[in-house]
């Protein structure tokens, strides 16, 4: 199926406020591989991102929101390498403090390797495809030490650290049906103001289905995505009301025609226990347009 294209979607949304908490938001939010378009060709394109929280008890909105240039490159068959640039910003309206961040993020870069992936034949009835890769995140966004702003920890546009990225992906198919396994996680290292941001496991599993109409190739899908965040660590001492974890029902769509790709993706939570219970997580969303080259 040579134009089988993946992950993402064209989902038109109604998010209402994006919100956000003080103790949990802003960096849990940074850069993640999310759902990742597995058609084997180059391409390049935007992908804008909303994350939401709000934080239990206080009159505080915070909203997160990012636009990154993305884009891949084979270098062989088997070979993939993906980079992402955000443009991130960053919003609080707050009874006792208020204040807006905006900026460049930190660039990542990842090198995957196909380690098994059947090759498009109508004589097989099951294909398969598994993906591993690992990578770097770089500190090319600016990251301000609390005292200075008066802001949290969290707010920042980037960790100000080097950051290690890894990915495990499986896909199985069969005829316009399929089914895709992701887990991804993000390594942090401790910035030059001895702040380290808690480790993220995230993972994903949903069904799609892919058909064509018209001049159009359209692809929905459904599943479920999680997360687990590690407690942040400030000088050698873990910082209270940080990381957690929650699961979320996904769903998406994905529409191409020729070289241009427009998709989405949306997420409601389920199931939460985000900074000890202070943080409550609102819907999250993505949408992009590529190009393939």
């Amino acid at each position: 199926m040579k134009t089988l294209l993946m992950w993402g979607a064209l989902l038109l949304l109604w998010l209402g406020q994006a919100q956000a908490c003080d103790v949990c938001g802003c960096s849990s939010a940074g850069n993640t591989l999310g759902v990742l378009p597995m058609y084997h060709t180059h391409f390049a394109g935007l992908r804008w991102q909303s994350l939401s929280y709000r934080y239990r008890g206080y009159e505080t909105l915070d909203q997160f929101q990012q636009i990154e240039a993305w884009g891949r490159w084979y270098p062989h068959p088997r070979v993939q390498l993906m980079a992402a640039l955000p443009y991130r910003y960053l919003a609080r309206q707050a009874a006792t403090n208020a204040g807006d961040l905006q900026g460049i993020g930190d660039l990542s870069v990842l090198l995957s390797y196909s380690l098994i992936r059947t090759p498009d034949s109508s004589l097989r009835r099951w294909h398969h495809h598994l993906l591993v890769g690992g990578g770097v995140e770089l500190p090319t966004g600016r990251f301000r030490p609390p005292g200075e702003t008066g802001m949290p920890a969290q707010f920042q546009l980037g960790s100000g650290s080097t950051d290690l990225l890894g990915l495990l992906l499986y896909q199985l198919r069969r005829e316009r049906w399929g089914l895709h396994l992701q887990v991804s996680g993000r390594w942090n290292g401790t910035n030059a103001e001895a702040y380290r941001f808690g480790d993220q496991l995230q993972g994903m599993a949903y069904a799609f289905y892919w058909q064509r109409r018209g001049a159009f190739s359209l692809m929905p899908y459904a599943g479920l995505a999680g997360d687990v965040i590690a407690r942040d660590v400030s000088r050698g001492i873990f910082q209270a009301e940080s990381g957690g974890r929650g699961l979320h029902a996904l769903a998406g769509l994905e529409s191409s025609r020729g070289r241009l790709i427009m998709g989405g993706q949306a997420q409601l939570p389920l199931w939460q226990h985000y900074a000890e219970g202070a943080v409550i997580s609102g819907p999250r969303a993505s949408i992009y347009l590529h190009v393939l080259i």
